[in-house]
């Protein structure tokens, strides 16, 4: 009887006999749903390409987010501009099998600190990516840095001159927050992106002869 006499207490009545939540019951939510329909591509260009050393090759890239999905994405500002991992192949085929000529991981920058799940939606360090549309980042995180063959003893088993294939991994969420329980508190804004993502395969060129520069 007590139970019953608590689930009345929830009910409220709009008129007539049609029943109503009460206000301040939070309504049922299909985050299944939701995130079926939340659908998010990387991919990768190369703003710059260039050698500050005869055994290193770097790649400054832009990092595009294309919302490929029927919800609007709510993704971080900062940490989809960080590269936390990038991977070279040396075809499509080894890319898809997840064999690397070779594999570098960033220095972990740590994560940010938590934020209140109960609390108002605050998308000022958030960027809303509608559906069809894209976001496009880049910095001095952006950048791959590879080691390749010159020739000499310590470069042994780098990447020899030819055509490869980059992939960067982002990890879009940083802090240290519920991101579920965030994601329903936010769901009028959009999906709260908290995956990581790994960008479709990118084809670049080592060249034999690369020319040198000073880089601070």
């Amino acid at each position: 009887m007590k139970a019953i006499s608590t689930l009345i207490s929830l009910v409220l009545f709009c008129g007539g006999a049609t029943p109503c939540l009460a206000t301040g019951v939070p309504p049922l939510v299909s985050s299944r749903a939701i995130e079926k329909n939340a659908q998010l591509e990387l991919t990768t260009s190369i703003i710059e390409q260039y050698s500050c050393a005869p055994d290193l090759l770097a790649l400054h890239l832009r990092l595009t987010y294309k919302n490929t999905g029927k919800e609007p994405i709510i993704l971080d500002k900062v940490s989809v501009t960080i590269v936390d991992r990038y991977v070279v192949s040396r075809s499509v085929k080894d890319a898809a099998i997840r064999k690397y000529a070779q594999e570098v991981r960033a220095e972990d920058l740590g994560g940010n600190y938590g934020m209140d799940p109960k609390s108002r939606p605050n998308l000022s360090h958030f960027v809303i990516i509608r559906p069809g549309e894209a976001h496009s980042v880049d910095g001095p995180w952006t950048t791959a840095s590879l080691v390749v063959n010159n020739g000499a003893p310590h470069t042994k088993g780098a990447l020899v001159t030819g055509t490869y294939f980059l992939q960067v991994q982002v990890d879009t969420w940083s802090y240290f927050s519920d991101v579920k329980q965030l994601r329903i508190n936010w769901q009028d804004h959009g999906y709260l992106w908290s995956q990581s993502l790994t960008s479709v395969p990118l084809p670049f060129t080592i060249e034999g002869s690369r020319p040198i520069r000073k880089c601070i």
